[in-house]
Order: structure tokens, then sequence, then C-alpha cells
């Protein structure tokens, strides 16, 4: 059993190794995959992978920590290090998930805002053709009540005029 505070750097360094894969994996090494470059993708992984896992060997071995190893038990073992790439590949595999739904939710608002815009725009230049065949039928609905001499003139021309205040 080791005291509380070797047992606290210990955590934070293997935290340490785990996070920062992920992160580099996160920030940089899937988007450079989702810009087309498929060939650099598992290269790419495994070494950030080995680099922090050897940054983890190399800050646990520093360590001022006296830990007592039992007979048989080393300090530095491959069943150690493949339960490291084994824990490292499935973060991985767990931030690649994360990583691919986020951006499936991103493209799935960017569709429908697109499609919100789209229909915007189209109904925007129906009104715009409408508008005009409107103007021109209604006046000369108000020419053709003006010649006859009708009482409703004066009442259509001020309902017109309201309708274009709105539109403007």
């Amino acid at each position: 059993y080791s005291p509380i505070l070797d047992s606290i750097v210990y955590a934070l360094n293997y935290t340490l190794m785990v996070a920062g894969t992920v992160y580099v994996h996160y920030f940089f090494i899937l988007p450079i995959y989702l810009k087309g470059k498929y060939w650099l993708y598992f290269p790419l992984v495994f070494l950030v992978m080995t680099g922090f896992i050897i940054l983890y060997y190399l800050i646990d071995f520093s360590l001022p920590f006296n830990y007592e190893y039992e007979e048989g038990e080393e300090a530095f073992s491959l069943g150690g290090l493949t339960y490291d790439y084994l824990l490292l590949i499935l973060t991985v595999s767990y931030s690649s998930l994360y990583y691919f739904v986020e951006q499936w939710f991103k493209n799935m608002t960017t569709q429908s805002q697109l499609k919100t815009e789209k229909l915007q725009a189209e109904l925007n230049f129906l009104k715009s053709q409408i508008n005009p065949h409107f103007l021109f039928n209604t006046l000369n609905n108000i020419y053709s009540y003006a010649q006859t001499g009708n009482e409703k003139t004066a009442p259509m021309l001020e309902r017109l005029s309201s309708i274009l205040r709105f539109m403007v």
C-alpha cells in the first residue's frame, strides 16, 4: 500500500497519459482524418499513444517515491504496456464515437438551417413576383372605378396605400 500522496501523483500521471491522448486525438488527428487523409490516421494515433505512454513511464520512473516491488514484480512489464495500449485504444475509440456523433448532429442542424433559408428565399422570390402583378391589377381596378365615377374609388386608394405602406 502506498501513501496517499504517492497514489495521487501516480493517478494524476496516468490521467495525464489518457487525457493527453484523447485530446490530441480529438482536436488534431480526427480533423485530419475528416479532411480525407485516411492513410495518416492510424500511424498518427499509434505515435500519439506511444508518445504519451513513454511520457507516462518517464515521469513514473523519475518520481522520487520509493515503491517496493514484491518478488517477481517488475516496474516495467509487457503486460502493463499491453494494458496501457488497450486502455488507450478503448478511450480513443470512445472519443472517435463522440466526435462523429457530434459532427453528425452539427450536419443535421446545418442541413435544417439551409432548408429553412432555402424555403425563405423561395418565398421571398415568389413575393417579389406577386407584388408587381397584384399592384398592376389593383391599379387597373381603381382606374376603372375612377372612370365611372364610383364612390368606392377613394376608399380603395386609401386601402391600397395602407397595404403598400405595410409591405414596405
